[in-house]
């Protein structure tokens, strides 16, 4: 059965414009995470605590800091690997997208909420929350414009697509357990957020091992021509 190759005629603009403005959201993101760490005032706790205590007393803001910033990372990752794909955005996409970055956006504030409410579940259960819909809606977003090659490269092999994803499960699932955790602990539910990048790594989520799959098809694909012939 030949490969469906995306329509040129549906594609509303370039994968290169929705790309930019990612770009631009994830960094303004990224960036607002450092202004949950307060400042060293001129007050007299601050004199009186001195630079060691004041560092030990932000040690979590540092910890939720680091986590928004490197799950962000994770998710701006992933975004570029599935558009490496994606040929052009229709308007569902646009959208799937428009509220995916909606999403991303909303992430300093959650992350302030952990910081300012360390001991509260609700705060964790927020920021889990939060991180579920970004990462449901990157799901949905290679779910659809991989479906049947709608949108994506058609010379891509099946366990590359499957491996792509299965890297967009990822942290759905592990916020779902962080979420589950922010009722029996809330640092818990934090910490449980490096399980993420370690899962990555595993063989059933690496893409380069699909993608020398996809090469070893399409390199394949003329050898059988030639022998049918």
């Amino acid at each position: 059965m030949a490969a469906r190759h995306p329509d040129s005629t549906r594609f509303l603009m370039t994968a290169h414009r929705l790309q930019a403005l990612t770009d631009g959201i994830f960094a303004i993101a990224m960036t607002l995470l450092v202004l949950a760490i307060d400042l060293p005032g001129k007050g007299r706790d601050h004199i009186h605590l001195g630079l060691p205590g004041f560092l030990a007393r932000h040690v979590q803001d540092f910890f939720n800091y680091a986590l928004g910033f490197v799950l962000l990372a994770i998710f701006w990752l992933i975004h570029h690997q599935q558009f490496h794909f994606i040929r052009g955005v229709d308007r569902v996409l646009i959208w799937i997208n428009i509220f995916m970055l909606m999403a991303v956006g909303v992430v300093p504030f959650t992350t302030s909420l952990v910081g300012n409410y360390p001991a509260e579940t609700l705060a964790e259960f927020i920021f889990a929350v939060n991180m579920f819909v970004i990462g449901a809606l990157f799901f949905w977003n290679w779910a659809y414009a991989s479906k049947g090659r709608r949108l994506v490269d058609p010379q891509m092999s099946e366990a590359h697509v499957r491996a792509i994803r299965n890297r967009g499960l990822v942290l759905p699932c592990v916020s779902i357990v962080a979420a589950a955790l922010s009722t029996v602990g809330p640092l818990l539910a934090s910490y449980s957020y490096l399980a993420a990048p370690v899962i990555l790594f595993l063989r059933p989520f690496d893409t380069r091992r699909g993608a020398a799959g996809s090469r070893a098809g399409a390199g394949a694909a003329p050898t059988a021509g030639g022998e049918d012939g």
